[in-house]
């Protein structure tokens, strides 16, 4: 990956560059499919409790996620590859563009396997909550005191 896009310090922006988007589009469609934005803040806190999950840990857990793993893996191997062959012959502004376009391919690919695994965790999280009488979950990172924590429930749910 690291000839790809132009060395070891372009390697690792483009890693966190991707982490970063990746937690925020976890967040943002966490938010999207759990209909956080139904219910006011004030409404919610008078009428129910507060449950927090460890994000991260349910990705980590979820049961497809090593497939989804490997299959980046591989995906990424492979665009490197095609890259190499491909780049021999190129001029460095076409380098660069069929750099921009294998990083898409990969950044859609990963939406498209993530998809799944961010819906059973949000279908897991929404059963846990429902059965615990829970309107609001939010990530246990942004709790700075209470909530019910639901992560070992959900993981569990997951399964």
């Amino acid at each position: 990956m690291m000839n790809l896009f132009g060395g070891k310090r372009m390697a690792r922006i483009l890693d966190i560059f991707i982490a970063v988007l990746f937690l925020v589009g976890c967040f943002a469609f966490s938010m999207n499919q759990s209909s956080f934005g139904s219910t006011s803040v004030a409404e919610a806190a008078a009428n129910s409790a507060i449950g927090v999950v460890d994000f991260q840990r349910l990705i980590t857990s979820a049961p497809n996620i090593d497939n989804v793993r490997t299959t980046m893996k591989n995906e990424v191997a492979a665009a490197e590859k095609d890259f190499a062959n491909k780049a021999k012959s190129m001029s460095e502004q076409e380098k660069q563009n069929f750099g921009k376009q294998l990083q898409t391919r990969l950044m859609n690919r990963e939406n498209e396997l993530m998809t799944p695994v961010l819906n059973s965790i949000n279908a897991a999280i929404k059963s846990v909550a429902n059965k615990k009488g829970l309107s609001v979950v939010v990530h246990k990172n942004v709790v700075v005191l209470g909530g019910l924590d639901i992560t070992e429930e959900v993981v569990k749910a997951m399964k």
